[in-house]
């Protein structure tokens, strides 16, 4: 059961020398925002274990943002190398974000373009996982309604987790983000997972106080908005419909300092070996 709640967070790190990971997933996202704008996300990833202690993530992203006379469309294209020598973890991360905003009313457009580079460390023993991650990015194009045309963000995230019992894992991650327009930012995230059944698993979490251009370097994911984020709580289930399929369902609330959005998110994840 230790192991499982391991493979749970880890994609699977402990592989047999036999066997090939393929680990493709599907995640639908609907936002809808406090200012009336909608989004929705397709994200497809896919996770390869090339050795046993080789991983390889490739995530391909959709985003499509609606407002009253506007659309913005994002394009994200990450890629993930992951090298696991248990008890010693190394995580490099590459994306590149583009995206383009198209005014209704009369013909005006622009593009803007991110690039982001991501160092995870980390260290398991005796139940515990320690580490830290950096990352790096940059954003250049029309960024805000000010007429922002560039921007730089350094991140510091440290990971203090534990295996508490054979049914329940915490984690928290606190956060320094450095952005060149001279904000200092300092928040905390925590979360726990749940084994409610031996098919059914809870996640839930939240942060607290402020971050910007924030990415997530276990799930990949990049809270770009120029705007402070705020806060943030989340809650979501994991069903297992058999050894190799689990579907995922997931809310969560954000807040910047302009407005928040309420996420709804639907997933499919699998796990097969060759």
């Amino acid at each position: 059961m230790k192991n499982a709640l391991i493979i749970f967070f880890f994609l699977s790190s402990v592989l047999w020398a036999d066997s090939t990971l393929v680990s493709p997933s599907f995640y639908f996202t609907y936002g809808n925002y406090s200012s009336k704008d909608l989004s929705k996300s397709y994200a497809f990833y896919n996770t390869t274990g090339i050795t046993k202690n080789y991983f390889l993530t490739v995530n391909y992203d959709n985003l499509l943002i609606s407002g009253k006379d506007w659309n913005y469309v994002q394009q994200t294209f990450l890629a993930s190398n992951y090298l696991n020598f248990f008890t010693f973890g190394v995580k490099l991360a590459y994306a590149h974000l583009k995206g383009d905003y198209s005014y209704t009313p009369y013909p005006y457009a622009y593009s803007d373009y991110t690039n982001l580079y991501n160092l995870d460390l980390f260290y398991y023993k005796n139940l515990y996982y320690l580490g830290f991650s950096y990352t790096y990015l940059h954003a250049k194009g029309n960024l805000n309604i000010n007429g922002l045309t560039q921007q730089n963000s350094s991140q510091l995230t440290l990971r203090f987790e534990k295996i508490i019992s054979n049914d329940l894992f915490l984690s928290i991650k606190p956060n320094y983000s450095q952005i060149s327009d001279g904000r200092k930012l300092y928040s905390l995230y925590g979360k726990f997972h749940y084994l409610l059944s031996s098919q059914l698993l809870l996640k839930a979490g939240g942060m607290i106080g402020k971050r910007a251009y924030y990415f997530d370097s276990d799930l990949l994911t990049i809270f770009n908005q120029d705007y402070t984020q705020t806060s943030l709580y989340f809650g979501q289930l994991e069903y297992s419909v058999s050894s190799s399929i689990k579907l995922i369902s997931s809310y969560q609330h954000t807040k910047f300092q302009k407005y928040s959005i309420n996420y709804f998110i639907l997933g499919i994840k699998s796990n097969f070996f060759f």
